[in-house]
């Protein structure tokens, strides 16, 4: 009896240790993979060069993606979490790390409910709109958007749009959570945004004569019922990655952070009628 039950003691330790090591593991810069390109969208670095960006480059921490009038971008996250990135937008992919992980054999990222690790994400978004979807996270994970008022959009999931429009002096920025659950930051609050719902915060935007810029917040509305443009937009981005998923050149699915980029799959996800499906491309 001893010996039948001696290697099921074994395994579970041995399960419950790998647990416990995967938890505490070292955290590793994360895949972002251009699952799909609309038009001309580049990569501008610190000193302006730019880069012209196409389908299946992988972006490196800090990347800042900029779209034209006609042009958009659609990333996944081997975290789970899909972005697109809007016409006329200017979008930072400040940092993203992951503690590493591995697929079972013949499971996708795009099937999971959950994200596979736990991770950290900051995207910033200087202009333009954002639209994401985001699997469940790991409760010591974090996902933040942050804008240049310095009103952050803290998202555990799922369907989400961030807007940052400036115009002259004024900047405004508007945070919709489509379904999930979101959190708005602003001048250390935290205001929680119920499905459906809209924040817009109204700052000023001053520079002074060496060229910085000072953003200061004016208003902070309650949360309102989202417009059906708002909706639209953040419903578009999920039929976008979704075409995005079904295209036939899909290569392997991600395996999580490593020091050899793995390119991401797109797989539509049964649950909604239309959603976001991460590929590896």
């Amino acid at each position: 009896m001893k010996n039948s039950l001696l290697p099921a003691a074994f395994c579970t330790a041995a399960l419950l240790f790998s647990s416990l090591m995967s938890t505490a593991a070292e955290m590793l810069p994360g895949k972002m993979t251009v699952q799909a390109v609309q038009g001309s969208v580049l990569i501008v670095d610190a000193d302006g060069n730019e880069t012209l960006v196409k389908k299946g480059d992988q972006l490196a921490q800090g990347a800042n993606v900029v779209t034209g009038k006609n042009s958009k971008a659609v990333v996944l996250l081997s975290s789970g979490t899909s972005v697109v990135v809007n016409p006329d937008s200017d979008v930072e992919f400040t940092k993203f790390m992951q503690v590493p992980y591995e697929l079972p054999a013949g499971v996708q990222l795009t099937e999971l409910k959950k994200a596979p690790s736990i991770s950290e994400t900051l995207i910033t978004v200087n202009e333009g709109t954002l639209a994401g979807r985001t699997a469940k996270l790991h409760e010591d994970s974090s996902l933040r958007i942050k804008t240049p008022s310095g009103t952050d959009a803290v998202i555990k999931g799922t369907d989400y749009v961030v807007t940052v429009v400036i115009r002259g002096g004024e900047a405004f920025t508007t945070i919709t959570n489509a379904t999930g659950d979101v959190v708005a930051v602003s001048q250390g609050n935290a205001l929680s945004v119920p499905p459906g719902q809209t924040v817009t915060v109204e700052a000023t935007r001053t520079v002074s004569a060496s060229g910085e810029v000072t953003y200061t917040i004016t208003q902070v509305s309650e949360p309102r019922p989202a417009t059906g443009q708002e909706i639209a937009t953040s419903q578009k981005a999920i039929t976008e990655i979704q075409i995005a998923g079904n295209t036939e050149d899909t290569p392997a699915e991600p395996q999580g952070p490593s020091s050899e980029p793995a390119e991401p799959q797109v797989d539509e996800d049964p649950q909604i009628d239309v959603v976001i499906s991460p590929e590896n491309t």
